[in-house]
């Protein structure tokens, strides 16, 4: 499964410049302390560090909400493994919390530590628990999140019709009149002043989206990328001025590429290929 940076959902505003010491990062307030963490995330231990104050100062309070956004910056500082084991406390922290983010953020991120384990069927298990859980809370962002990863597997691996119906479907839903108001009133009061830059990318990416999809549609499966031999020409002429027999007759079944041939015809009412000879890869059954 393909998941792109968990940062789409953060939209989060980096405003320091320069490292803070521990002394330094213990003054900050929580909204500063997750703003830190954006500008440190690729510093494992800085970024855990950072996370785990927001994770304690949460339990100190009593906040469930807060103690899950400390460990979900826990389940993105480590390694997949260690990261899963974090993804597993926001999940029991928030299973019935109802909250817009979540437990269908925990789900997420579940998912994206799974894909990068290679553990495909997990990861999409995942990303659909968390599509239903982001469904029930109506959160469009999560929505949208999950499903530009349902059509990259199907623009790639699956049914290409599929991957543009749900892309159609995708792109609706981004533009809907609904979806900015609801990304406004998921997103953390700091991080908020980022959402028109967001929008603006998450609009051409869409568009992008659509032009793989219409790719991938223009090029045919595997399975069509063979047929049945139903008329031969005589042979191309060599450059000694021999005439050389055609490697293939009526009736064989040939393999060949995904952009062999470049024009059709009509034989006894049905469109077929005009493929040559050198684009054929070879007999599948004579």
């Amino acid at each position: 499964m393909y998941l792109k940076s968990l940062l789409i959902l953060m939209f989060s505003v980096s405003v320091y410049s320069q490292e803070l010491s521990n002394i330094e990062l213990l003054s900050l307030k929580d909204e500063g302390l997750l703003e830190y963490f954006e500008t440190v995330r690729h510093d494992s231990l800085k970024a855990s560090f950072v996370a785990s104050i927001y994770l304690q100062r949460g339990k100190d309070k009593a906040d469930t909400i807060m103690m899950a956004r400390g460990f979900d910056r826990l389940a993105q500082s480590y390694s997949p493994y260690t990261n899963i084991k974090y993804t597993d406390s926001v999940i029991a922290l928030t299973l019935k919390s109802k909250h817009i983010t979540y437990p269908a953020f925990g789900y997420i991120l579940k998912a994206y530590n799974y894909d990068k384990l290679d553990q495909f069927k997990k990861s999409n298990e995942y990303s659909y628990i968390a599509y239903n859980y982001a469904l029930e809370a109506g959160n469009l962002s999560q929505q949208l999140y999950i499903l530009e990863a349902f059509i990259f597997n199907k623009v790639v691996w699956g049914n290409k019709k599929e991957a543009l119906a749900l892309q159609q479907k995708r792109h609706q839903l981004l533009m809907s009149k609904a979806y900015l108001q609801k990304l406004y009133l998921a997103t953390r009061a700091g991080a908020r002043d980022s959402i028109d830059g967001y929008y603006i990318k998450q609009k051409t990416d869409s568009y992008l989206s659509f032009a793989i999809c219409h790719h991938y549609l223009a090029q045919r499966d595997s399975t069509q990328n063979q047929g049945e031999v139903l008329a031969v020409g005589p042979g191309r002429i060599t450059t000694n001025g021999e005439q050389q027999a055609m490697s293939v007759k009526v009736g064989d079944t040939v393999l060949f590429g995904p952009y062999a041939g470049n024009s059709t015809a009509k034989i006894n009412g049905d469109e077929v290929l005009i493929v040559s000879e050198s684009e054929i890869y070879g007999v599948l059954e004579a």
